[in-house]
């Protein structure tokens, strides 16, 4: 099954529940930007991060 980042909208104005759940850390947090970063070279379609951002999608 394959999943894709559909960008944070989760409206949060800091942090990122999903990605401390990422096990490659394809996605991440940067604090000092404030913004949510995809990595699709270390994804490999887990799902963990479905778990906790409705911002991804199947």
């Amino acid at each position: 099954m394959a999943f894709k980042f559909n960008g944070c909208n989760c409206g949060r104005e800091k942090g990122c529940p999903a990605a401390p759940h990422c096990p490659t850390g394809a996605l991440y947090y940067e604090p000092e930007l404030n913004r949510v970063f995809y990595d699709e070279e270390f994804c490999f379609d887990c799902g963990k991060c479905l778990e906790t951002c409705s911002a991804l999608e199947k």
